[in-house]
């Protein structure tokens, strides 16, 4: 008696045939969001003035570019936008402003380069000895006084 073994192939025609396309991952994110104009109440605030305006307004603008999905040119050509004009000029010239390719880290080294004020400023061991030297001799009463005085050495701290 001899065994034959015939292979069959599958049958697609009771599987369902679709045509849509498939979802790109890419397209499913959100849209962009428009950048402010200048004037809005959502614009970030650079005042030269008070350099440490500069953190908040790079922290804002960062919000504003990535929520727009700005490109890492668009990044650094928009960020000039909401400056007055003299501020806008001295950012321009920077020359990691037209850096190829962009780099939008090194001009924020270069903006924290042209305004030392606007990092906040090094706290030396022998500063926070001598708050703690001051702090020692008073005493905490309240929770409300202990609360400014946590307040106060974390600002100092770091």
């Amino acid at each position: 008696m001899s065994l034959t073994t015939r292979a069959t192939a599958l049958s697609t025609s009771a599987m369902p045939i679709t045509t849509s396309t498939p979802i790109n991952p890419a397209l499913a994110t959100t849209p962009p969001v428009p950048l402010p104009q200048r004037q809005s109440s959502t614009a970030p605030h650079f005042d030269s003035k008070t350099p440490s305006t500069l953190c908040t307004y790079l922290s804002d603008y960062e919000s504003l570019a990535e929520a727009a999905q700005l490109t890492p040119g668009e990044r650094l050509s928009h960020s000039t936008r909401y400056l007055d004009e003299e501020d806008k000029d001295d950012w321009e010239n920077l020359t990691e402003f037209e850096a190829t390719p962009p780099d939008w880290a090194a001009f924020k080294e270069a903006l924290f380069r042209e305004y030392p004020k606007a990092r906040k400023p090094f706290v030396s061991s022998a500063d926070l000895s001598l708050f703690v030297n001051e702090k020692s001799k008073q005493e905490i009463h309240t929770l409300d006084e202990y609360a400014a005085f946590h307040r106060e050495f974390r600002r100092l701290a770091t």
